[in-house]
């Protein structure tokens, strides 16, 4: 059975040979649904900022 997720979740990639870091962010469906709005503005920014920890 599938896992379904109430939270989003993200992965953070860095390239073995030059180090250059890119990341996923997953949203669940359900949690698209009840916030799109917020979402579809915060991914229209120029720039997201990760803190590293």
């Amino acid at each position: 059975m599938a896992q379904v997720l109430s939270e989003p979740q993200f992965q953070i990639f860095t390239h073995p040979k030059t180090g250059v870091k890119t990341g996923r962010i997953y949203f669940p469906a359900l949690f698209l649904a009840d916030y799109h709005e917020s979402i579809s503005q915060w991914l229209q920014r120029r720039e997201v900022l990760f803190d590293e920890r």
